[in-house]
């Protein structure tokens, strides 16, 4: 039969008008198809009276709100702009990593209890005045180990070094089958390789 409304096998597509997103979410014609929240105006009005400040800026972007730090200041990881999503009820901690603040080229010693290894021994990394810094355990082979290869030795976690309140490592360092110390941390004001 000739009919318009017949479902055949192959037609694999999907029609938007059977997708329904959450309240104040858009439907982006992706592939898969997916919904990504959009910031309602007081959501963003709230981000921008907590951040904004000294030149940072906050505007809606695709997926959420856009925060662009002003010229000599950087986020904690010592990006200049990142995403917050307004698809959750944001509170204070989540805004902190957010917050631009001024630039620092952070400079962290590290020493190991068995072994130390050039390559991260003295790690560099650009920051904020705010940035912490910290010693953690990562499953080897996970999302967040860059180097993937702590099976060889038959450990099951790698250990990274990373800023507080950010899951992304900033460098592997030994596999799990010792202790490393941060030592001596030195910072470098006004400082941002962006800029």
């Amino acid at each position: 039969g000739g009919g318009g409304g017949e479902k055949t096998d192959d037609d694999s597509s999907v029609s938007p008008s059977y997708v329904t997103c959450p309240d104040g979410a858009l439907l982006y014609p992706e592939e898969p198809l997916r919904c990504k929240m959009r910031c309602k105006k007081a959501s963003l009005d709230d981000i921008r009276r907590k951040v904004e400040a000294n030149g940072d800026s906050v505007v809606q972007g695709l997926d959420g709100a856009r925060i662009r730090c002003g010229k000599g200041r950087a986020m904690i990881d010592g990006k200049v702009e990142n995403t917050l999503s307004c698809g959750k009820d944001i509170k204070e901690e989540d805004l902190s990593s957010y917050r631009c603040a001024p630039c620092v080229r952070w400079t962290v010693n590290l020493s190991g209890s068995s072994y130390t290894h050039d390559s991260w021994k003295v790690i560099t990394v650009d920051g904020n005045t705010e940035s912490k810094f910290e010693v953690a355990s990562v499953k080897t082979g996970s999302k967040w180990d860059p180097n993937k290869n702590c099976q060889q030795w038959h450990r099951e976690t790698q250990l990274i070094l990373r800023v507080r309140g950010r899951e992304a490592p900033i460098r592997g360092l030994s596999c799990g089958n010792q202790l490393i110390q941060i030592g001596e941390i030195k910072k470098e004001e006004g400082i941002c390789k962006s800029r």
